[in-house]
């Protein structure tokens, strides 16, 4: 989905090797050194994947690129978010329900109930101090599996 960076200048200042137009890349990743990314006119490279490769590269950037790669990042970010957002919506949706409707849905009596939350089949939730069961749960026991 990211548009690619193509680079506009190649510089072959301190690359030792073939020249630009024989290699794609130099990858030279000693750290503090200058890293010399070269670009041949058919070929291009994501900032995403530059950023992800070469942690350390020192980089000449256009503006327009950079305005672009910071759009597609706060795009992401939104992504996340909204689906981050999504999942504490569908977290919330959780229905609890009383001991009595467990047991009135269950038809089970308060012992077995009981014996259900102590080998951690039902595992009750406390909420306000008072003991509740997801119906998710009740849902995943009732359902034919």
């Amino acid at each position: 989905m990211s548009r690619p960076f193509r680079s506009r200048e190649v510089s072959n200042t301190s690359f030792e090797g073939p020249k630009p137009s024989e290699a794609p890349f130099d990858t030279g990743t000693k750290r503090g050194k200058t890293l010399n990314v070269f670009h041949m006119c058919e070929k291009t490279l994501d900032l995403f994947e530059l950023l992800r490769e070469f942690p350390e590269a020192n980089l000449t950037v256009h503006a327009g690129d950079l305005g672009h790669f910071a759009r597609e990042l706060l795009a992401e970010a939104r992504q996340d978010f909204e689906r981050e957002r999504a999942a504490i919506a569908e977290e919330k949706k959780e229905e609890y329900l009383t001991p009595e409707m467990v047991k009135t849905l269950l038809r089970i009596s308060e012992s077995t109930l009981y014996r259900m939350a102590k080998t951690k089949i039902l595992i009750p939730v406390f909420v306000g101090g008072q003991k509740r069961y997801r119906r998710s749960d009740l849902d995943k026991i009732l359902s034919p599996s």
